[in-house]
């Protein structure tokens, strides 16, 4: 049988890509449009400035509460520290990002150990390339697409090793761009058409045609909107906090000092934006969560 199975419940983990809900969405439409007998759930769990080392500590509360039969997991762009290759070469530069990559190899290790052992079956997915060649304000980072490149190919090899899925965005995205623009000014960030592709591509590893893209159905923007306040709580405790075992008053107090210092910082406004949604939502952060399963396992079958 092409794609998942009867009653799955489906954990995409990863960073921003991940966090901002794109591909998943289209997932999600296809599979209630044409596999809805098969009662599938989909859950965002990315968070944007996510790795794994930071998915670890909350991967009890924010993915295994799902009770998931898959795990679809993306990593790799923020555990390169890419943005050391800004840095003039040297020993030092060499032996921090080798230093990066041996931990990345070892975290990827611990989160399928700790899936596993939940009886969670695991696809791998390579992070999608840094586009290091395309014309853009924003300088690239030398050695960029090289970098990304050897993690997806030591993803390649991990999974083929340990038996898992692998889904190859990177293999994919490195041909695709070359004929469209499908990744954002900043080299990293799909755009609406990349996070279509990203979409497409995973189907098709499952042996599905997607077709040309569409729009979102209506009945899906209550969930994307709830999904959205849902992920910026978490992305505002790994970005601003980036401590998961405080009370929530201390976690309070922390992100409102935040707001305060950097209010009119234009390097910050981004996050400052979250951080302030995150004062106005973290008391309603189960009551948020709840909703999100109420619409994807509820209202999306009616």
């Amino acid at each position: 049988m092409k794609g998942f199975p009867e009653n799955s419940r489906v954990c995409f983990v990863g960073d921003s890509i991940t966090y901002n809900n794109g591909f998943i969405s289209h997932i999600s439409a296809f599979y209630h449009e044409h596999f809805k007998e098969r009662n599938v759930n989909f859950y965002n769990c990315g968070v944007a400035g996510g790795r794994i080392s930071t998915a670890l500590p909350i991967l009890d509360e924010d993915v295994l509460s799902y009770r998931p039969t898959h795990a679809v997991i993306m990593f790799g762009i923020n555990d390169s520290e890419r943005c050391w290759l800004d840095l003039p070469k040297s020993m030092e530069r060499y032996e921090k990002m080798v230093s990066a990559y041996e931990v990345y190899k070892k975290n990827l290790a611990e989160i399928c150990r700790r899936l596993r052992e939940n009886d969670v079956e695991i696809i791998l997915c390579t992070q999608i390339p840094y586009d290091e060649y395309q014309n853009s304000e924003v300088a690239p980072l030398k050695g960029g697409y090289a970098l990304m490149a050897g993690y997806a190919e030591y993803v390649r090899q991990f999974a083929k090793e340990n038996g898992y899925g692998l889904c190859d965005y990177h293999r994919n995205f490195s041909r695709a761009i070359q004929k469209e623009d499908l990744i954002n000014p900043d080299r990293v960030h799909p755009n609406d058409r990349g996070q279509f592709l990203i979409a497409k591509c995973f189907l098709e590893f499952q042996g599905i045609d997607i077709g040309e893209q569409k729009t979102f159905p209506k009945y899906m923007d209550k969930w994307r909107e709830l999904v959205n306040a849902y992920r910026k709580i978490w992305t505002v405790e790994r970005l601003v906090i980036d401590k998961y075992d405080l009370p929530q008053e201390k976690r309070l107090a922390i992100v409102k000092e935040y707001i305060k210092e950097n209010e009119n910082n234009k390097n910050t406004e981004f996050i400052v934006s979250l951080a302030k949604d995150y004062v106005n939502t973290k008391h309603m952060q189960k009551e948020i969560n709840e909703e999100i399963i109420t619409q994807m396992e509820i209202e999306f079958k009616k």
